[in-house]
């Protein structure tokens, strides 16, 4: 009876029926997205397994730009895991948005380093400056306040990566004049 149920488990873990997935995806809303075949092609390439849910989302995450609730649930029912355990991971690690980002994207390192140096400072400044709130994104769609634990750049802390570029030894006026300076450029960029 076990080797049945290995059978069984196995084969469904290497490809779920089309119908499953279809109707799943109606049901998230995900039907008409042309990102999903991509995820879609990338997870049978991982064979649906389960011990691949890191790469999974990693790739969910390059294809979206972030991993809203309803992909995490597709993905939950594609590999056969609960879905509180594909959400957990996704929100443990910082590097998963649940959200779409802003524009531009600061992520300030609150890691223990960057901390004593004076870092919460400087989000505190950020946040009033521009109307973001840590976590989230500025009404206009145009910056994302994002927090981590630590970048690995704790020699030059404190440490803000503003649009994938590290800045260390920041100040609260360097970076507030650094994203003045982004969120002027655009405007010009636009007219």
């Amino acid at each position: 009876m076990d080797t049945k149920k290995n059978l069984r488990s196995s084969s469904q873990s290497i490809l779920l029926s089309p119908k499953k997935k279809d109707n799943s995806a109606v049901n998230l809303g995900l039907k008409n997205d042309k990102r999903l075949l991509k995820l879609e092609n990338f997870m049978r390439k991982m064979n649906y397994k389960g011990c691949a849910l890191l790469e999974i989302l990693h790739k969910a995450q390059e294809i979206y730009g972030y991993i809203n609730k309803n992909v995490l649930a597709y993905i939950a029912e594609a590999i056969e895991l609960p879905a509180s355990h594909v959400f957990g991971v996704a929100t443990f690690y910082s590097y998963f948005k649940q959200q779409q980002p802003g524009k531009h994207v600061i992520t300030a390192c609150l890691g223990t380093a960057c901390y004593v140096k004076g870092v919460e400072e400087i989000i505190c400044a950020i946040e009033k400056n521009f109307s973001v709130k840590r976590g989230g994104s500025s009404d206009d769609g145009k910056l994302s306040l994002f927090i981590t634990r630590c970048i690995g750049a704790c020699a030059i802390g404190p440490a803000i990566i503003i649009d994938d570029d590290i800045i260390g030894n920041v100040t609260e006026d360097l970076v507030l004049e650094k994203i003045t300076s982004i969120l002027e450029r655009e405007k010009i960029e636009t007219c």
